[in-house]
Order: C-alpha cells, then sequence, then structure tokens
C-alpha cells in the first residue's frame, strides 16, 4: 500500500507542475482532477477559445490496485511516462494504454499490463 501512496503522489505532483506552467485566463482554464479513491487522474482544460468549445483531457493517468500505473492518454509532448520514471515510478510499473497491446512489446522497459 506503501508504493500506491507514494505512487499517487508522485502523478499528482507531476500534474500538478505541469499545470502550473500551462497558462490559464478568463476564457479556458487548466484544471487538475484527482481521485485518490478510485485511483484516478486527470490534466484538464475547459473554457471557449473564440468561440470555440475547448474540453481536452491533456493527461489521464489510473493507478491500478496491483501498483500499475496506466497512463491513458498523454496528449501533451512531455513524454509524460519518462518523467514518472524520474520522479521514483518504476518504468516496469508504467503502462502505456494508449499504445496497443502488440505496440507496447516493442517499450520493453515499460509494463505490458
Amino acid at each position: 500500500m506503501e508504493t500506491l501512496a507514494n505512487y499517487k503522489e508522485i502523478v499528482k505532483n507531476a500534474l500538478a507542475d505541469i499545470a502550473a506552467k500551462i497558462p490559464s485566463d478568463e476564457n479556458v482554464e487548466v484544471e487538475t482532477i484527482f481521485d485518490d479513491t478510485r485511483g484516478h487522474y486527470l490534466l484538464f482544460t475547459v473554457g471557449w477559445y473564440h468561440n470555440t468549445r475547448e474540453y481536452a483531457a491533456l493527461l489521464h493517468i489510473d493507478i491500478k490496485l496491483n501498483g500499475k500505473v496506466y497512463i491513458q492518454h498523454d496528449g501533451t509532448d512531455l513524454e509524460f511516462a519518462l518523467r514518472l520514471t524520474e520522479k521514483g515510478i518504476l518504468a516496469s510499473h508504467i503502462v502505456i494504454a494508449y499504445r496497443t497491446p502488440l505496440q507496447r512489446k516493442f517499450l520493453p522497459q515499460f509494463a505490458t499490463a
């Protein structure tokens, strides 16, 4: 359980760091959404930009009870999985879930599931 709690803190801190670097304004907000109970973590934008609705997940991370960190979506160019490994999450505990199971086999440093 200590690993799960540690991974949750690492993910929340990493998302908060990124959110702090993305400017919010009166039209578009950057939101972090943390659900520690269910292990869901999101970095989201919401608002209006030139009469167009802005509603997008930039990052979606799930932490499963088995201790694996699933990157469900990475809409950034930050290589979030590498950032997590630098912060202390084992690469073998990270699943690049937005890639097919076959594609994951070509990323041997990361978990396939």
